[in-house]
């Protein structure tokens, strides 16, 4: 028979299935002014760690793209041609998780800043209103699906993934581009 404590608990674990990844949807924020002000103080150290493990060791060799695989025919080109997997008029609405650090979140804030400076996309904090839209935060490794999917998009930066470079590379599958080499 059921109590009333397991009946809360069943409740719970039903919300974070609908949220998509054991409730670190629930709790979000996005990044701040005071983040990216650190954006701009952060050291060559701080942004390029030279103890960073590679993409491989992070994901234990497991791809950084997960989704459906898509048809040979991709391997041609580098980004996304379905008007499906854009991000209307290049918004991207986000949500981060409250478990990343002041330096960590300044990293985000500075790839962000650099998409925002080199190109016409913006990453835009999400109200609530918005069922597509990217969470970032610390789930298993570095990952995330290739362009828009629909309704909470994971971008998955771990511990060993935050670093300035990684968080640029991963956000690019986000915006519809697979890997930069051939």
């Amino acid at each position: 028979m059921f109590k009333i404590g397991n009946l809360f608990m069943v409740f719970e674990l039903f919300i974070s299935y609908l949220a998509g990844i054991d409730g670190y949807v629930l709790e979000s924020t996005a990044l701040t002014e005071f983040d990216f002000e650190n954006a701009e103080l952060l050291t060559k150290d701080e942004l390029y760690n030279p103890n960073a493990l590679s993409l491989e060791e992070v994901n234990k060799h497991r791809s950084d793209i997960r989704g459906p695989i898509a048809s040979k025919k991709r391997f041609r080109r580098n980004g996304i041609n379905k008007p499906t997997k854009l991000w209307p008029g290049g918004k991207i609405p986000y949500s981060i998780s409250p478990h990343y650090t002041n330096l960590e979140r300044a990293l985000l804030a500075r790839a962000i800043k650099q998409y925002h400076d080199k190109t016409c996309l913006r990453f835009v904090p999400r109200s609530l209103y918005e069922g597509d839209y990217l969470f970032i935060g610390k789930i298993d490794g570095c990952f995330s699906e290739v362009g828009r999917t629909n309704g909470v998009q994971v971008l998955s930066l771990d511990d060993g993934c935050l670093e300035y470079t990684t968080i640029i590379h991963e956000m690019m599958h986000v915006v519809g581009f697979y890997h930069e080499h051939g």
